[in-house]
């Protein structure tokens, strides 16, 4: 997890996060640790440094992290998008 940049929620933030919403308003957003590029994946805790989910970053959207897992050891990479865009693929045709 070094790797990537934190972001903490404000207090009471999180319940949106722990109910699976895919997105995470500017407002909920305590603190960024680092200086993220638009689209980079970074970890999202709460205040007590409690690991909830990961996600893609925005400096310019008022949705400031759209999640993509909420599995700590699922990675996002490649292979990530890839078996996402199997699953969907097989969602459409039954496969």
């Amino acid at each position: 997890m070094n790797q990537f940049v934190k972001v903490t929620l404000n207090k009471g933030r999180e319940g949106s996060v722990l109910r699976r919403h895919p997105w995470i308003f500017s407002g909920a957003v305590k603190n960024v640790e680092g200086n993220p590029a638009d689209g980079q994946t970074v970890e999202v805790f709460t205040p007590d440094r409690q690991w909830l989910a990961r996600g893609s970053y925005s400096s310019k959207s008022q949705i400031r992290v759209r999640l993509l897992s909420y599995d700590l050891d699922e990675h996002i990479d490649e292979q990530f998008f890839e078996n996402k865009m199997f699953e969907a693929f097989c969602n459409i045709y039954e496969y």
